[in-house]
């Protein structure tokens, strides 16, 4: 089925009297909405065929939509707002200063000169080359035997080589090839081969997920650093796959760090437990806990049992149901799970044993709500369900670009704020987001999405009380779609150990990009014993300690 091309109705109702502008305005949404629904029920479709055709084996036809843009429900949309939301800016060319690891001299033969040259010092030409070869190394290790204690002696290996079958020249390239170069496993067995590396597809797979422990114990740790540096973070999730099954793949970062963690779920409760590190969750009833119950409309009944319960005292899960068990009695499912998850959030933002999310920026995903005291938005994030919108007649399209244009104008205008933040440009900024979120025009579509928008206020303008956030949630954006490279290089590990593994070398090359620091040096470092570069840790508490993203907390 091929897609009709976009048709824009021009309409003009300026001469018209009220009554008959109301009726064709009422039409033009009618015809409008029929549009939307169209092309929802075309991308249905479309879908439903790919599926068929992928069931039968056949040939799967077409692409994603038009080059630079992606096709959606609701139809054809621009990826990026990049154009809009961005000022312009002189390009300045940099000089690239390219290392230099050895010298060679370079002589001209008297021969060649006429016997009046003078010598005019030299001229720096560097050119870049690589060098990978084999290295097999065979160790003649010494061996005594003491008859007295019937009992042999052998010279050790050195520690970077003990207990290996390829020494950490091959485990720090496969490392390297596979996290940081997106190469498949039967790739890097090929090019190891083509060096003169003896090496099977298991023992490839091997070196990739077994004796990680020394990195996923650096990752553990740069996470407690990385959560410890500023009191917002940044998070985003995206499906994965795990031998064969649907995961999701949450991600947590901010300027200094960034880290994967792949969950068989995205609720709430898996959000707080990715922030908690692997630590145990913890659960509290408290004030809070009893308000937001109450809001949520629990019964009389319950809200009373847990007013007269013990308060602010950690509780494992077990604990929790023990003490309401012996409190309250048998209760649904459905007042469990509420209680259960206002006393997990509870006791996740009183947490006394590891740093604590004070804010999170997302892209509005429910799931978010609630987990940390503030929750912001992510303007370009926003602006994209604007830029969703297809109107099919000309003066909706105006009228859309005409909110687009404001939109990032006062986009711009938060990020000068970011610059310069004062009480009194916080109160007009305020100000005017009323003003622009309370534009209503002829194009119903539009006005919906403003209303919704209005509705989040609080999440959008959060960078006027915090102006060391950021405006958007790139960074977490970004992050996934890393994991959604690997994902279709390599479609999903099969084991927890192989995600762990693809968790901990995702973090540690998104972190040491972040860090100025070489993936390959640091890997060979840390595999041949070296420990010249600092822990990653430390590097993200040095470097936070000097930006102080936090001071408005």
């Amino acid at each position: 089925m091929v897609d009709s091309p976009q048709v824009t109705i021009p309409v003009d109702l300026e001469h018209l009297e009220e009554g008959v502008r109301r009726c064709i305005v009422e039409l033009l949404n009618l015809v409008q909405s029929q549009q939307r629904e169209l092309e929802k029920l075309r991308a249905e479709v479309k879908g439903l065929r790919e599926e068929n055709a992928r069931l039968k084996g056949e040939k799967l036809q077409g692409g994603s939509g038009p080059e630079g843009k992606e096709t959606t429900g609701r139809g054809t949309r621009l990826r990026s707002s990049e154009k809009q939301r961005k000022q312009p800016k002189k390009r300045v060319q940099s000089a690239r200063c390219v290392p230099v690891d050895r010298t060679v001299p370079v002589r001209m033969s008297p021969q060649e000169l006429p016997k009046d040259a003078e010598f005019k010092g030299y001229e720096r030409t560097v050119i870049q080359d690589l060098v990978i070869q084999r290295d097999n190394v065979e160790f003649d290790r010494e061996k005594y035997y003491s008859v007295s204690e019937g009992k042999t002696y052998l010279a050790p290996l050195p520690p970077e080589y003990e207990g290996y079958k390829f020494g950490p020249g091959v485990r720090s390239w496969v490392l390297v090839f596979y996290y940081a170069s997106g190469m498949s496993e039967p790739k890097i067995r090929e090019v190891l081969q083509n060096v003169g590396v003896e090496i099977s597809a298991g023992e490839v797979s091997n070196l990739l997920i077994a004796n990680q422990q020394l990195f996923h114990d650096e990752t553990t740790e740069l996470f407690d650093a990385g959560l410890e540096s500023t009191p917002w973070q940044q998070m985003d999730d995206t499906g994965t796959h795990m031998d064969g099954e649907h995961w999701h793949c949450h991600v947590v970062c901010n300027p200094f760090y960034t880290v994967y963690c792949t969950m068989p779920s995205k609720d709430r409760s898996t959000v707080v437990e990715v922030l908690r590190n692997g630590r145990p969750l913890l659960y509290r009833i408290n004030s809070d806990v009893i308000q937001a119950l109450s809001d949520k409309r629990l019964g009389v009944r319950w809200l009373s049992g847990l007013e007269k319960m013990p308060q602010d005292l950690d509780l494992t899960e077990d604990g929790l149901e023990q003490l309401l068990d012996r409190n309250l009695g048998a209760m649904s499912k459905g007042v469990w799970e509420k209680i259960e998850q206002e006393c997990l959030l509870a006791g996740y933002q009183n947490g006394q044993d590891g740093p604590v999310v004070r804010a999170l920026l997302t892209d509005g995903a429910r799931t978010f709500d609630g987990v940390t005291e503030e929750h912001g938005l992510c303007w370009i994030h926003m602006g994209r369900l604007f830029a969703g919108l297809t109107p099919v007649v000309e003066l909706f399209q105006q009228e859309l670009d005409g909110f687009l244009d404001r939109y990032w104008a006062y986009y711009r205008e938060l990020l000068d704020y970011k610059k310069a933040p004062s009480l009194g440009e916080a109160q007009r900024l305020s100000v005017e987001f009323d003003a622009l979120f309370s534009t209503r025009g002829t194009y119903q579509d539009l006005s919906d999405q403003i209303e919704r928008a209005q509705k989040d206020k609080a999440k959008l303008l959060l960078v006027l009380v915090h102006p060391e956030i950021p405006l958007h949630n790139n960074e977490a954006e970004l992050g996934a779609r890393g994991r959604v490279r690997k994902r279709d290089v390599s479609f999903g590990p099969r084991t927890i150990e192989g995600a762990k593994a693809w968790d901990t070398h995702q973090s540690l090359i998104g972190t040491c990009k972040k860090l100025g620091v070489n993936f390959c040096d640091y890997i060979q470092d840390r595999l041949r014993g070296l420990n010249h570069i600092p822990r990653l840790a430390d590097l993200i508490l040095d470097k936070a300690s000097e930006l102080a993203l936090g001071t408005s907390w």
